[in-house]
């Protein structure tokens, strides 16, 4: 599933949400795969904000419906897997996850750390909620 951001009529941002499984080549990367074996797991692997409404609140919006999302579709727990700036390079194709700081702040923990270079499998529980 996918949200889309708004600034009036324009979309200035999107992000991807779905269940697990619906991600097959996230759940067989090394970084990324799942750390066990909780059912109702959905994840958001990728978002994006026009670089003119970055710095916005956009980003942290979009994480916000995301987890409505999720919540309403019956997660019971939704995953991020965010670069950590202090360890993977910041590139274009690497920025597209977010960071440990923005899902941090959005009341996600680190779950699992797999290489001291790749992503962090970063988890919110949604059954509290």
């Amino acid at each position: 599933m996918g949200l889309l951001a708004y600034s009036g009529e324009e979309v200035v941002g999107w992000a991807a949400v779905s269940p697990r499984e619906e991600y097959p080549r996230l759940n067989s990367g090394r970084d990324t795969a799942p750390v066990d074996d909780q059912e109702g797991v959905w994840v958001l692997p990728c978002l994006f904000v026009v670089e003119e409404h970055r710095r916005e609140g956009v980003t942290v919006a979009l994480v916000g419906a995301a987890v409505e999302l999720a919540h309403s579709m019956g997660a019971s727990v939704i995953e991020a897997v965010p670069g950590d700036p202090d360890t993977l390079q910041r590139t274009p194709s690497a920025s597209y996850t977010g960071t440990v700081g923005l899902f941090g702040a959005a009341g996600f923990t680190e779950v699992a750390r797999r290489t001291a270079k790749g992503r962090v499998v970063m988890r919110r529980d949604l059954q509290a909620e």
